[in-house]
């Protein structure tokens, strides 16, 4: 992803607020389990965390859609015998809460009438 106005790449960490990697990780993990099927054990295992149970940001990386944003976790990425990629789209109700207002994706929302305060 590309902010245009800054004129740099952005990561997933620039568009959140501080300490929200983990929620994000967290609700990735939820999406994983109930839309693609995957084993929680499975998704344990990749855990960047020591002793916590959530999927890693992906490494494959993110973009974005009309109604959300769009992770992409590339081969083996997610569990050692996952292969091929797999993406899934959180919605931006989901997301509300963890973007930082200050974003390049919060500015557009706010330009298309979708943001609203996340506190």
């Amino acid at each position: 992803m590309y902010d245009l106005k800054a004129g740099e790449f952005l990561t997933i960490s620039d568009l959140l607020r501080p300490g929200a990697e983990r929620v994000l990780c967290h609700l990735l993990t939820r999406h994983l389990a109930t839309e693609q099927d995957f084993p929680a054990d499975a998704l344990r295992q990749t855990a960047d965390y020591p002793g916590v149970t959530f999927a890693p940001l992906p490494e494959s990386g993110f973009g974005l859609e009309e109604k959300g944003l769009v992770f992409q976790y590339g081969d083996y990425e997610i569990g050692g015998y996952v292969d091929g990629t797999n993406s899934m789209t959180i919605e931006w109700a989901e997301l509300l809460t963890l973007l930082n207002p200050e974003s390049a994706v919060a500015r557009m929302l706010r330009e298309r009438g979708l943001w609203r305060a996340a506190d």
